[in-house]
């Protein structure tokens, strides 16, 4: 059965000053850019049969720059925010232990933003940033600020299973539920949308599936567009790279299906108009599936596999749709952006600080240059305040060159992503404080990214 394939027709485009924008920012689990042949149209590894994604590009921006932290919490940590992990203190996955550091109501995050407005906000999917610094099962609503939550509070554990997973709505748990979690997912976000037009209320829906994730399964045959000749229960266990890539590539079509069965219903209810859409991966790709980059220079990592994702905008706002960009777009920029969408002034002291509008790319009134200079990122262990780090490093990059630094041995690696874009090579230089023959433009690139980094 081949997939759903979603396509946006044209709509009649509606400035921000005369009506609210609804939004959907939809987040895909463990997907670099090496997944898709939009980033990828040379590739000789099989790649799975994404459609509808495709649909969203040619209806908006591709980002080529794009980048979002190694681990799935920080991600949406800087998501919610608008602040880097040095603010927030998030700056890996949140385990599911007792009084984990958690996202707290302490930190404002765009629904709490929009709480004043007539917006209807959505969380549906994926929470994963913990439970109010210890216990509150009702954390998307009480520290996220939403409206309503329907998802899954934490990471999949390898006991769970994409068919038999507890679903939780607005702190209430429902146990053992058996259907299809990505369908699930899909089909929560049609129907608290629909409700939404319904109502006449303009909408924020964040829509965080669980895939393709690196908990490796067999999606429905429906969902497909290549046959995938392994079970569950080998795509679960098998130890072959080739296989979990089968089947990783396998639940890439499913989620894809899925935004196109998502989006088609939306447009039939009339629930597209005026409304921006915004995909993305949260981290690069596991390195179990890594056939792209060198290996171990995935998720988890500061090298450009574990940061670089796919990263659309798409949607009737959109203005000359079809377009690339090679602007250094940011998580934390989808906080400004949103809001900004809504026409409300910005902004509040010490409120998504890191975050950038990209409305004005949207609009297509700025050059890729001019939204920002340098791109910034931090990955450290553990999270909170006060704690001394067993991991901390940071990541900086301008058009050209990029900056890692070790924090603990403040060890630097040089990079020049014009001449070795998969970092697969010796860096231009190394060490504390980088030695090494660079030339003057190399060396102020350096010391403007080195600049940057924060390690704190």
């Amino acid at each position: 059965m081949l997939k759903s394939l979603f396509v946006l027709f044209p709509l009649v485009f509606v400035t921000f000053a005369t009506a609210q924008t609804n939004v959907l920012v939809i987040l895909a689990d463990d997907m670099g850019i090496d997944t898709l042949d939009l980033y990828q149209p040379s590739s000789t590894d099989p790649l799975p049969v994404t459609d509808n994604i495709n649909a969203l590009a040619a209806n908006g921006i591709t980002f080529n720059n794009a980048w979002v932290t190694p681990w799935c919490s920080s991600t949406r940590a800087a998501l919610h925010t608008g602040r880097h992990g040095w603010r927030t203190k998030i700056g890996t996955r949140i385990k599911n232990v007792p009084n984990a550091y958690s996202l707290n109501q302490q930190q404002v995050t765009m629904a709490d933003y929009l709480a004043n407005t007539n917006l209807a906000t959505g969380a549906i999917g994926k929470w994963h940033l913990g439970t109010n610094g210890g216990g509150n099962d009702d954390a998307p609503r009480v520290a996220g600020g939403w409206d309503d939550f329907y998802g899954t509070n934490w990471a999949l554990g390898s006991a769970d299973d994409y068919w038999n997973w507890t679903k939780w709505i607005n702190g209430v748990p429902y146990p053992n539920q058996t259907n299809y979690l990505v369908s699930e997912q899909s089909a929560d976000a049609e129907n608290w949308i629909i409700n939404q037009h319904a109502a006449q209320n303009p909408w924020l829906c964040y829509l965080a599936f669980q895939a393709p994730y690196d908990l490796y399964h067999a999606p429905p045959a429906g969902l497909l567009n290549t046959p995938l000749p392994y079970s569950n229960d080998v795509c679960k266990n098998s130890t072959s790279g080739a296989v979990k890539r089968a089947c990783y590539n396998a639940a890439i079509e499913a989620m894809d299906t899925e935004i196109g069965n998502l989006l088609n219903a939306l447009q039939a209810a009339g629930a597209l108009d005026n409304t921006l859409i915004i995909f993305l991966g949260d981290n690069g790709t596991p390195n179990q599936v890594n056939t792209y980059w060198p290996p171990n220079q995935v998720k988890g990592t500061v090298f450009e596999g574990g940061l670089r994702v796919p990263f659309i905008i798409s949607g009737t706002p959109v203005v000359d749709p079809g377009r690339t960009s090679d602007a250094l777009v940011n998580t934390v920029d989808i906080f400004k952006t949103v809001v900004s969408a809504q026409g409300i002034p910005l902004f509040t002291a010490n409120v998504a600080e890191d975050s950038i509008d990209m409305m004005p790319l949207v609009n297509n009134t700025i050059a890729d240059t001019d939204h920002r200079d340098i791109n910034y990122m931090t990955h450290f262990e553990p999270n909170g305040y006060f704690v001394a780090r067993t991991i901390h490093e940071e990541a900086a990059r301008d058009m050209q060159y990029k900056l890692i630094r070790n924090c603990l041995t403040d060890f630097d690696m040089f990079y020049d992503l014009d001449a070795d874009p998969k970092e697969e090579f010796p860096p231009l230089c190394s060490g504390s404080g980088c030695p090494g023959s660079l030339t003057p433009a190399q060396q102020q690139a350096y010391d403007a990214l080195s600049a940057e980094l924060q390690c704190k």
